[in-house]
């Protein structure tokens, strides 16, 4: 029986500092620790290129695009996706440097080998 009686006292010792760690935590106005880096990636697509922000409520996706490429310069019939595509991946990263990001480096996304991101971060 002591040994019951010294386990409940251990408890609700715990208890009791856990409730005046809190209350004191509470008091001097601290809040949770945000992050010191926000996170993007950047992707090529089939039109154009996609920007992810990532947040705590998951990826805002904000879409770039870029004038079409044409496949012979005096033809404006035939328009090169590939090369449009590029073209609207360089105008992301530009957008992501002159917003201070820095380009940490490429990886595949999710780990699709197939499909390769460009990484960024900033601090907050």
């Amino acid at each position: 029986m002591p040994s019951t009686r010294r386990a409940a006292a251990v408890v609700v010792l715990a208890l009791l500092c856990a409730l005046a760690w809190r209350t004191v935590a509470h008091m001097s106005g601290s809040q949770p620790h945000s992050p010191p880096w926000q996170y993007a990636y950047v992707v090529t697509t089939d039109s154009g290129a996609e920007v992810c922000f990532i947040e705590a409520s998951g990826c805002r996706i904000e879409k770039v695009t870029a004038p079409p490429v044409y496949v012979d310069g005096g033809d404006r019939s035939l328009i090169d996706a590939s090369a449009t595509s590029r073209r609207a991946t360089v105008r992301a990263i530009q957008r992501l440097g002159s917003e201070d990001w820095e380009m940490v480096g490429a990886a595949p996304l999710y780990g699709n080998v197939e499909v390769q991101g460009i990484y960024f971060k900033r601090r907050q």
